[in-house]
C-alpha cells in the first residue's frame, strides 16, 4: 500500500533536497530545505486525491491512508460548506471551524472523529509575494521571511486564494511556507489546489 501511494503520489509533484553537498547538483552553502513543486491536494469531494498532507515530507494521504498514518498528517485542506471557502486546517481544529460536519469527520471507520492521533497546526496568510517564496533557497532565508511577515498564525486558515503565499508550524515545529497555484471545487463537488511548497529540512 505505501509502495503504491508513493508512486501516486511523487508522479504528481517534484521533490529537490536542498542540503548543502558539495558534489550535488543543487550545492546550495547555506542551509537547508526541501522544496516541492506543483503539489496536488484534494478536496473533501474528491475521490481520487486525498486531502491529508504530511508537510514535512510532501506526502499526500487519502482518509483511509491517514486512518492508518495518523500521527504523520500535518494539514487538511477541504471547502466549507454552505460558503465554499477553501480551507487549511489541521486534524486537531477540524471540527472547530467547520460550519457543518464534515463527511471526512464522521465516516463510520476512518472519520477524523475516530482518531486517536490528532496534530496540531499554526498556519496564516502573509503579504509575502510569489516572487520572494521563489528566491528561497536556504533555511536561513525561510525563517527570516516567515518571522518577518505580521501576520499571527493560527490552527486553520479561510478563504485560500491562487497567487497567495502561506505560512506554517507544524506540530514538530518546522516552518514552511505554500505558494498556491490553482483551487477548484467547492463543498459539493470534487475539487484541488495545486501548490508549491518549501519547508525547512
Amino acid at each position: 500500500i505505501l509502495l503504491a501511494m508513493a508512486a501516486v503520489i511523487f508522479s504528481s509533484c517534484n521533490a529537490t533536497d536542498e542540503t548543502p553537498n558539495p558534489s550535488g547538483p543543487n550545492n546550495p552553502d547555506n542551509g537547508s530545505i526541501l522544496k516541492f513543486t506543483a503539489l496536488t491536494i484534494g478536496n473533501q469531494k474528491n475521490a481520487s486525491i486525498g486531502c491529508f498532507i504530511d508537510l514535512d515530507k510532501g506526502v499526500i494521504y487519502s482518509l483511509q491512508q491517514a486512518y492508518a498514518d495518523q500521527q504523520a498528517i500535518d494539514m487538511v485542506f477541504y471547502h466549507d460548506a454552505p460558503t465554499n471557502d477553501p480551507w487549511l486546517g489541521c486534524p486537531a481544529e477540524l471540527s472547530y471551524f467547520t460550519i457543518y460536519t464534515l463527511d471526512i469527520e464522521t465516516d463510520a471507520q476512518y472519520g477524523v472523529n475516530r482518531w486517536t492521533t490528532k496534530n496540531g497546526l499554526d498556519v496564516s496568510n502573509t503579504d509575502i509575494s510569489v516572487a520572494t517564496f521563489d528566491a528561497i533557497q536556504s533555511a536561513a532565508a525561510l525563517t527570516t521571511t516567515v518571522n518577518d511577515d505580521y501576520h499571527a498564525m493560527i490552527s486553520a486558515q479561510p478563504d485560500v486564494e491562487a497567487g497567495k503565499v502561506y505560512k506554517f508550524k507544524t506540530n514538530t515545529g518546522r516552518l514552511g511556507l505554500i505558494s498556491v497555484k490553482s483551487i477548484d471545487g467547492n463543498s459539493s463537488t470534487s475539487g484541488k489546489m495545486i501548490f508549491d511548497m518549501k519547508v525547512i529540512k
